[in-house]
């Protein structure tokens, strides 16, 4: 019985160093129909040499290998809708070519799953999150029990689940292609984030996501998501993805929050006022009007108490650093004020209390310091 044709979508940008690794996860797997489309969005990958090498060390089951070669930087979302509108296989599956498939047999899992789950157009597994050498594990990106738990839900409620936080790892998420036909493809509103926002999409439409606890990818570490951030070395990309954070929370989250979800709106709103922190301190050049919508605050009340607060508290953090600035002097005003007050008349013996005051109050302080700390580590 003829198998499938399973889409493999390698996404590459500057990771020459890498792509080998990819490509000998996706030439090892033991699934016998598939097909490899390979983009570069403008980084110049020697499309040559990558043939050669697939025709050198295929087994047979790459029956198809195409590329995506963008002549100028466009982006992830749109690199990737070219290669998906190419892909002609039943299934789907996208990762980055600093990355690698988890083991021999992944491709054969997904197709199985599918096949068992045929009203499911998205399956997701477990990524290994990795060093840079992809050896060491560092920590598991998906938690089992609780995606398990979230396979229960129906589309609204993953949804809401979504809303929080990007549960599923992309580049172990493989999808029946008709759900791209069904959704038009990614949206074009962001440039470099593809996966959690058609999630959101796919998931307000009535389309749920199905996690088996199997191993899908391994995920080197590093990447845009995980880049350092210094004024000097913050990248472009890596303000354009959180510029993409932003519109996500803007376009896909905010306006579908219900109105009594205050829990949900303050770590909602939470999240976007430090990404626009980040933006305002390191890309404001970025904070484009899209970002900033009118009446974004009266949206939901709490959104406008919220942003009351954190001023509040940016003022009482002010307050308090300005007394732990003069607190010596505070101290110190407090106890002279009590020695002048005493009916003495001997100048010089104030003098000499006043002076031993100070000393007096740098001591109290140190013993108010420790005292607190020792309650606050209790």
């Amino acid at each position: 019985m003829k198998q499938d044709l399973f889409t493999i979508i390698l996404l590459h940008y500057n990771q020459q160093k890498y792509i080998y690794e990819a490509l000998d996860s996706i030439l090892m797997q033991k699934y016998q129909q598939i097909e490899l489309i390979i983009t570069d969005d403008a980084s110049k990958l020697n499309a040559d040499k990558i043939k050669k090498y697939v025709k050198k060390h295929n087994q047979g089951n790459i029956v198809n290998l195409d590329f995506v070669l963008n002549e100028e930087n466009i982006g992830t979302v749109r690199t990737t809708n070219k290669a998906l509108k190419m892909a002609q296989g039943e299934y789907i599956l996208i990762f980055a070519a600093d990355d690698a498939l988890y083991n021999n047999m992944v491709i054969s899992n997904f197709v199985s799953n599918f096949k068992k789950y045929p009203n499911d157009y998205i399956i997701s597994a477990q990524t290994y999150m990795l060093d840079i050498n992809l050896k060491k594990l560092l920590y598991k990106y998906v938690k089992p029990e609780y995606a398990l738990k979230v396979n229960e839900l129906n589309a609204k409620e993953q949804n809401n689940v979504l809303s929080n936080n990007c549960l599923y790892a992309a580049g172990s998420t493989a999808y029946r292609k008709e759900i791209f036909e069904k959704m038009n493809y990614l949206a074009l509103d962001y440039t470099l984030v593809e996966d959690w926002s058609f999630w959101l999409r796919a998931t307000r439409n009535g389309y749920t996501i199905r996690y088996v606890d199997f191993n899908g990818l391994k995920h080197r570490d590093g990447g845009i998501s995980k880049s350092e951030n210094t004024a000097k070395k913050t990248s472009k990309a890596v303000c354009k993805y959180y510029k993409d954070l932003g519109l996500i929370l803007i376009l896909e989250v905010i306006p579908y929050i219900k109105f009594w979800d205050i829990k949900k709106s303050i770590t909602i709103f939470k999240n976007y006022n430090n990404i626009m922190y980040f933006l305002a301190l390191y890309a404001p050049e970025m904070i484009t009007p899209e970002l900033k919508p009118k009446f974004l605050y009266l949206q939901h009340p709490v959104f406008w108490v919220y942003k009351m607060l954190i001023r509040l508290k940016a003022l009482l953090k002010k307050i308090i650093r300005f007394i732990k600035m003069y607190f010596n002097y505070i101290i110190w005003f407090i106890l002279n004020f009590i020695i002048l007050l005493l009916p003495d008349n001997n100048l010089v013996l104030k003098l000499l209390i006043i002076f031993i005051n100070y000393y007096l109050a740098i001591f109290i302080v140190k013993i108010l310091i420790f005292v607190y700390r020792k309650l606050r580590s209790k």
